[in-house]
């Protein structure tokens, strides 16, 4: 039998809240949020400890050399050294001149020179002979040929200018190395003639001083001028 259903009644009023159920299941993670800005930078840490030493580097190159430092105080004399082998004996010397002698004049005397003819200066005064002699006046004589040393000096007067030579001679013959010619004016009256001269001499020689004036005039010495010959053999 069919039964008919009647109209639905009016909503009742509203039960009280039921008891919360329990908590559903923890949904996924949402993205990463956006980076927040850089704090402030911490104080600086202590300083750690010291690391070990490294390797020693290559040697640099040699630097320029230093100036020389002062001189060191002289050292200690050594020891004297052993004393040496003799050496070989030398050539047996000369024993000797083998000739010589000499003339000299230092008295007041004058005499007359003719122009242009040679004056043998006076030499009366004669020193130790060997080898040589005085035959011929004012002059030396060697005996034997050889080198001689002739060493001559004079200072002489004159009483009127002139050109005047002054020559040590061989057999009256003037050498070269002696010979000086100059000229006195009215106030160089007085002249020297001083030099020396080694020459080859034949035996028998006979070496003088002479003295040539341009004009006639006086020649003279006095207690204040001198005149000298001296020679010597050499071998």
């Amino acid at each position: 039998m069919n039964v008919s259903t009647g109209p639905t009644g009016p909503q009742g009023v509203t039960g009280a809240t039921g008891a919360t159920g329990a908590t559903g299941a923890t949904g996924a993670t949402g993205a990463t949020g956006a980076t927040g800005a850089t704090g402030a930078t911490g104080a600086t840490g202590a300083t750690g400890a010291t690391g070990a030493t490294g390797a020693t580097g290559a040697t640099g190159a040699t630097g320029a050399t230093g100036a020389t430092g002062a001189t060191g105080a002289t050292g200690a004399t050594g020891a004297t050294g052993a004393t040496g082998a003799t050496g070989a004996t030398g050539a047996t010397g000369s024993a000797g001149l083998d000739a010589f002698g000499g003339l000299f004049n230092n008295s007041e005397v004058s005499f007359d020179i003719i122009a242009d003819v040679p004056a043998v200066a006076p030499m009366s005064s004669t020193a130790n002979a060997k080898g040589v002699s005085y035959a011929v006046d004012n002059s030396i004589t060697v005996e034997e040929a050889g080198s001689y040393y002739i060493a001559y000096s004079m200072y002489a007067r004159f009483t009127a200018p002139a050109t005047l030579t002054f020559a040590v001679r061989s057999n009256e013959i003037n050498i070269v190395s002696a010979t000086n010619t100059v000229t006195v004016t009215a106030t160089t009256y007085g002249v020297n003639h001083v030099g020396n001269t080694i020459v080859q001499l034949p035996a028998g020689a006979v070496v003088d001083i002479a003295v040539t004036s341009s004009v006639n005039q006086t020649m003279g010495f006095d207690d204040s001028s001198l005149v000298t010959l001296n020679i010597f053999k050499l071998d």
